[in-house]
């Protein structure tokens, strides 16, 4: 569903020259976790060219194959997964240990549903602290702010002088690896070494500290999550898994966690097609979606007014992603097309943040599409939108919510290693969110029919519906599904 389970040439490389990062470096432990199983996402990053030029050479991913027979996700995750620390101590049997470390994200869902349960609030993202300040914590909740903590962290320089000289005696003895052999490489990873040294040292306290029994975590690709996922296997500490966005194979693997909370029937398929057990994953819906959820400030008529919409015309929204030029280019086309100036129908483009494209072509004089300004909400508009279109957004998730039809663009998107490293932009295809769109005809297609055709616009309303019951969880709250899961965890144990 979140791309394929098959696995690309480009995937296939990736996780090859993961296990073999792991294998040839996971002897540079420190406080019993390995370096490399800190570091695989940011190797994956650094090698990218690497993989890049290889992607093409058939010979080389006929010898990964022969070696690794990685041709799966399923197989990557059964593997990779596998290299976790020793359980030194199971810090779970104590009974005085009742703290859950969570990202300050979800601090709204923590302060109304978890307010008997003492918490520890993680702060990474300017989304963590956002949400932090929003909330009046009580004084049995504490924050810790990991970005400055473990700037502030130090090692011992003996154990860093040591690491070094290490890591310098394997690549020494690694020089007739292909990759391994090259400087840029050696040169990253030993500037590497000490971050990945405090972030273990600084994480390992805190646990031990407040004292923490259930991890609660948005991601295992990026700190502090991926440290605190193999302090989970080294202290037998259960690590929920509660992802706010919908992730493919690259966002995902390796996964350590031991309770994962799915958005809804197809994550959970999606979960288990990856080797993760069905009696560990809990359908929770989305917490993002509840809390981000707020009526429109403004009313249909002043969203009309303040972007000149004729009284006659219903509003499309479109909604954009972070693509390349290329691809946000051509679904600029379709949109400057004269044939839709002759329908009712205004389109309005709400830009994601992330979104660097200036779509001069609408700006300069397209009457029937605008742009929405970067400030406001996304609710104003979608509650008063009659269709959504996009590529692959959550935001279909969210018109699905209210009763919208969905038309799925796909235009044309070339290969990138990390926006679209597989066909994971297929996915609102493969779940019939609406009909695909890939082109011009297409889209006229769509709004004529959408505007002239009763049926259709039942349809389209059928497609949604179908697939949001697919998608999410939505007939209970996600705030108690997720506080049911994270109650069990602090009464499981891991072993």
């Amino acid at each position: 569903m979140y791309g394929s389970n098959t696995l690309n040439n480009q995937l296939i490389i990736r996780y090859s020259l993961t296990k073999e990062f792991f294998d040839t470096f996971q002897v540079l432990t420190h406080m019993g976790i390995p370096i490399p199983y800190i570091l695989h996402r940011q190797f994956q990053a650094r090698v990218k060219s690497y993989i890049n030029k290889k992607q093409t050479n058939h010979l080389y991913i006929t010898m990964l194959n022969n070696k690794h027979s990685f041709t799966t996700s399923k197989q990557v995750q059964e593997c990779l997964s596998k290299y976790q620390p020793s359980l030194t101590r199971d810090l779970s049997r104590y009974p005085h240990r009742k703290w859950i470390l969570i990202p300050g994200r979800y601090a709204s869902f923590v302060v109304n549903y978890m307010e008997n349960t003492p918490v520890l609030f993680s702060l990474t993202t300017l989304e963590d602290q956002r949400a932090i300040d929003k909330q009046n914590i009580p004084d049995h909740m504490k924050i810790f702010n990991y970005n400055e903590a473990h700037q502030n962290e130090l090692i011992k320089e003996k154990h860093y002088a040591l690491m070094y000289e290490k890591a310098k005696e394997i690549l020494h003895s690694s020089s007739e690896h292909p990759l391994f052999k090259k400087k840029y490489f050696s040169k990253w990873l030993l500037r590497n070494l000490k971050p990945a040294m405090q972030s273990i040292q600084l994480l390992d306290r805190v646990i031990r500290k407040y004292p923490v029994r259930v991890i609660a975590e948005r991601s295992e690709i990026v700190e502090p999550g991926l440290t605190l996922s193999l302090l989970g296997c080294k202290y037998g500490l259960p690590f929920v898994y509660i992802p706010p966005l919908l992730l493919g194979n690259a966002s995902f693997l390796p996964s350590r966690a031991t309770h994962f909370c799915a958005w809804g029937k197809n994550q959970n398929d999606w979960f288990v097609s990856r080797g993760i057990e069905r009696s560990s994953i809990y359908n929770t819906g989305n917490l993002k979606f509840e809390y981000d959820y707020s009526p429109p400030s403004i009313t249909k008529k002043e969203l009309y007014k303040t972007y000149k919409i004729p009284q006659e015309h219903e509003i499309v929204l479109y909604t954009t992603q972070p693509f390349h030029s290329s691809t946000n280019s051509i679904t600029e086309e379709w949109l400057i097309d004269k044939r839709f100036s002759n329908l009712p129908f205004t389109i309005l483009i709400k830009r994601h943040p992330s979104d660097r494209i200036n779509y001069s072509f609408i700006q300069s004089g397209t009457k029937n599409v605008k742009i929405v300004d970067q400030d406001t909400p996304l609710y104003n508009v979608l509650s008063h939108a009659s269709l959504v279109m996009t590529v692959s957004s959550n935001t279909a998730i969210e018109a699905a919510l209210l009763n919208k039809g969905i038309l799925v663009l796909q235009p044309t998107i070339p290969y990138n290693f990390n926006l679209n490293p597989c066909d994971y932009h297929q996915h609102l295809v493969k779940a019939s969110a609406g009909p695909p769109v890939y082109n011009a005809d297409d889209l006229y297609y769509c709004l004529y029919s959408f505007h002239k055709d009763p049926a259709f616009r039942q349809s389209l309303l059928s497609y949604s519906n179908t697939f949001l019951k697919d998608t999410l969880e939505y007939t209970k709250s996600p705030s108690i599904e997720v506080k049911k899961v994270l109650k069990k965890a602090l009464i499981d144990s891991k072993y």
